[in-house]
């Protein structure tokens, strides 16, 4: 299977390399640009959100996800190709399964009308059980919240 270009190499190496520049505890929603994401997966920049990880419904995300996505350090159309996916990292407890939390950032993220030159569909769920990509709908029990 050939991995997509906004597809990460290896979700678990970019969840470490999160956990070594923000603590991953509950409530915490991060945004990450990530250069050439299914070759060398370069985190370029992470911002914190200024919202609980926990929504409940996506209006309450979108337009921080709209604001968040005009301050993001990222190429104009004009400047080529697109070689940067914004990847969203949702910390909180309970099992690493997707659900109506995850469910809610997938429409803000659908919503937000960003017209930026990026993709953004990546969101990986972090919980005291593990991981969970939703795109790949891959995950493992490490690193999870307790063991970064």
């Amino acid at each position: 299977m050939e991995l997509e270009t906004w597809g990460l190499m290896d979700p678990a190496r970019f969840i470490e390399q999160i956990a070594g520049r923000h603590r991953l505890v509950a409530g915490l929603a991060l945004l990450a640009v990530v250069e050439d994401p299914a070759s060398k997966q370069a985190i370029k920049h992470v911002e914190t959100l200024p919202i609980d990880s926990r929504i409940e419904h996506h209006p309450q995300a979108t337009d921080v996800l709209y604001e968040a996505m005009q301050r993001l350090p990222l190429l104009d159309l004009a400047d080529g190709d697109v070689r940067h996916s914004v990847v969203t990292v949702i910390v909180r407890p309970g099992l690493a399964v997707a659900g109506r939390n995850e469910a809610a950032w997938t429409l803000a993220w659908k919503h937000s009308n960003h017209l930026r030159h990026a993709f953004t569909g990546n969101l990986l769920l972090v919980t005291e059980h593990g991981w969970y990509d939703l795109m790949s709908e891959q995950g493992a029990a490490v690193p999870s919240m307790r063991s970064t």
